[in-house]
């Protein structure tokens, strides 16, 4: 029993720390903004650098007993481990150790080439710090590469471009609608075309170019 209440009494103490509080709302941060990703984290380490324990204490019991958080982390900070936070009036360090779940290419990839799991890798790095977004797995099937990239290239948002479901020189079928009739047609594509892009195409047989709205894969509407 006499142990049962020394466990009790500690957990309180660990809970009403508030660097214990604000490693939780660190925790809070990262784990909502890489919702998306496979995100692990193992442990998050506060500093006061400089300021005072019992002001600070002060300062984050409304945020505590509310169930608010008394920090606003820009996302560019969200991208790095570490950093510095200021909360009333007290200066912090804090460090996020964690693995994060990346996609890297398996070889040279040229422009415009569909990303799916033939062309790249998962891997489980330590999470410290990006220049840019990475992708996730939601962008698996759903983008292409922006421009040429090498073998075992880290893939990040800025690097990639909607899926390709047209590619130049493919024929494909787009419905050319008048009033209440509609006509299937064959064209050739003159240019790529990904989801709702609007590009130019030829219809083979009369020689005609047409622009068309891209509506799916090897499919489009004829405008």
């Amino acid at each position: 029993m006499r142990s049962l209440i020394l466990s009790l009494f500690c957990a309180h103490i660990l809970l009403a720390n508030p660097i214990n509080f604000l490693s939780q709302c660190l925790q809070k941060a990262y784990t909502d903004f890489y919702h998306a990703y496979v995100f692990q984290i193992r442990s998050v380490q506060v500093d006061l650098t400089s300021g005072n324990l019992d002001q600070l204490d002060a300062f984050l019991k409304p945020y505590e007993q509310k169930g608010l958080m008394p920090i606003a982390l820009r996302p560019q900070q969200l991208l790095r481990s570490d950093g510095w936070m200021r909360v009333g009036g007290a200066l912090l360090k804090y460090q996020i150790i964690a693995d994060i779940q990346i996609y890297k290419t398996k070889s040279a990839l040229k422009k415009d080439t569909n990303l799916d799991n033939s062309v790249l890798y998962a891997q489980s790095v330590p999470f410290e710090r990006f220049n840019t977004l990475p992708i996730d797995s939601s962008y698996i099937n759903n983008s292409s590469t922006k421009s040429f990239l090498g073998a075992n290239t880290l893939l990040s948002v800025d690097k990639v471009a909607p899926k390709i479901l047209v590619y130049k020189n493919e024929i494909f079928s787009a419905t050319l609608t008048s009033g209440s009739i509609s006509l299937e047609t064959s064209l050739q594509a003159l240019q790529n075309g990904s989801l709702n892009q609007v590009i130019e195409a030829l219809n083979v047989q009369s020689k005609k170019r047409v622009q068309v709205r891209i509506t799916g894969l090897l499919k489009g509407e004829v405008l």
